[in-house]
């Protein structure tokens, strides 16, 4: 568990006109209360500009310039520095510097960038959080501006009695495993107020960033996110981070996404795969089927394009019906070039299982189907004659139509549906394919095939 952070630094600039009290200096000066200007100068380590370090070598900071004094601190462990010109005039409009923030505990250094926007700003204000305080502690504050002149503010003495932050990840956990569109809660404990600081949470795999979950999210423990199409791994970890704490979940796992259930496919020709969509390996304990029953198809040729299984466990049926009973057409597993099949009927039934380990690259598949003649034996009759026999049933309507526009007799795109309406009798119809594929010839055969 992570209990403290870098510190992190605020800087803000305020316009104050009538701000002139002095104080004496003080060791350790109360709130508000100022440290005093002094001619003699301050020698101590040297810091850089432009990268906010120690070069290793001392140099003199001017002290007769500004001075500071530690205004406010709050019990999330916030303190807040202000400094003022010695003379109480205003600090030069367009100039810009860094206040530096040294703290003696550590020799930590917080160096936040300012700039003079106004004529009337009369302090400059900077603030850092200090997490796990207790005790006696001194900040030495410095003004660097940006034409090279170095100003030391003051030290200041004060002691703290800042609560330790905590923050615990508690799901998910090493016995969890998600897939794809799975929802994985996400819960943590921590002390830091919900209303002082929001929460970012990422995903980790073996210790790399893989992505953000979310970004100034509400740190009240509770985000539930949707799983994403990720490859499948052992040691996933989510992170969630505050200003004051962060921690790393247990490992978890997420597996690739299993097939299930029933796919009706009613196209004339189609593809379909063993489910796994972006990921590298099918799922296990697939079970999925894929009922392939075209409109009035009188055949189905499956072919595969790709085809890697686990040989002993992982199998493709294929059945000739739309029951998985009985012998399959064909049982496919194992690396292999499967041969195309084809059903006797317009039906054809796809079963996928997979057992619980083990799993490869899987397959891909595509179907095409063919449709049966439409014989012309009927009889012939004006409507209405024939009695209630004569028109066509809903599904000869489908495979006349189909007929018809497969020969190019009706068209199938635009407006024109291809389920005839009203009630057209068989003798119409026979009529349309005739003048259709004979050009009104009526020297046909007894078929149109």
């Amino acid at each position: 568990m992570k209990k403290v952070l870098p510190l992190i630094c605020f800087i803000y600039l305020l316009t104050f006109a009538g701000f002139s009290q002095e104080y004496e200096y003080t060791y350790e000066p109360e709130i508000g209360e100022y440290t005093q200007c002094s001619s003699s100068p301050y020698n101590g380590e040297a810091i850089d500009y432009n990268s906010c370090t120690n070069p290793g070598f001392t140099t003199s900071f001017d002290r007769s310039v500004v001075r500071a004094a530690l205004w406010s601190r709050s019990s999330s462990g916030r303190l807040t520095f202000r400094i003022k010109r010695c003379d109480n005039g205003y600090f030069m409009n367009g100039t810009s510097g860094k206040i530096v923030i040294r703290d003696g505990w550590n020799g930590d250094l917080e160096c936040i960038p300012y700039s003079i926007t106004n004529s009337t700003t009369s302090y400059l204000s900077a603030s850092i959080y200090v997490n796990d305080w207790i005790g006696d502690r001194t900040f030495n504050i410095f003004l660097l501006t940006s034409t090279n002149n170095k100003y030391h503010a003051g030290s200041i003495h004060a002691y703290g009695n800042y609560e330790v932050f905590d923050l615990e990840v508690t799901q998910p956990t090493s016995s969890d495993v998600f897939e794809e569109g799975d929802i994985c809660p996400i819960r943590w404990t921590t002390n830091v107020p919900a209303n002082a600081n929001n929460a970012n949470i990422s995903l980790y795999q073996s210790g790399s960033w893989v992505m953000d979950i979310a970004n100034n999210t509400a740190n009240d423990g509770s985000y539930n996110w949707t799983v994403p199409a990720l490859g499948a791994g052992s040691d996933y970890r989510i992170r969630v981070e505050t200003n004051y704490a962060a921690d790393l979940s247990e490992p978890f796992s997420i597996e690739a996404s299993t097939c299930s259930g029933t796919t009706f496919l009613t196209s004339s020709s189609g593809s379909f795969d063993d489910g796994s969509g972006n990921y590298s390996d099918y799922g296990n304990h697939s079970n999925c089927y894929w009922l392939i029953q075209p409109v009035g198809a009188s055949s189905i040729t499956l072919s595969f394009s790709s085809f890697h299984t686990e040989s002993c466990c992982d199998f493709v049926d294929i059945y000739d019906n739309s029951s998985a009973t009985g012998t399959p057409l064909q049982r496919y597993s194992g690396n292999i070039s499967p041969d195309p099949v084809t059903s006797n009927t317009g039906i054809m039934l796809v079963h996928f299982s997979s057992d619980g380990s083990v799993t490869y690259d899987g397959w891909s598949a595509s179907y095409t189907s063919s449709n049966a003649p439409v014989g012309c034996s009927w009889t012939d009759c004006n409507s209405g004659s024939c009695g209630s026999t004569q028109y066509l049933t809903v599904s000869q309507k489908y495979t006349a139509a189909q007929y018809l526009c497969q020969h190019n007799i009706i068209d199938g795109s635009g407006t024109t549906s291809l389920n005839p309406d009203g009630n057209i009798t068989r003798a119409e119809l026979a009529k349309i394919a005739l003048y259709g594929l004979y050009d009104g010839e009526l020297n046909v055969p007894e078929n149109l095939v």
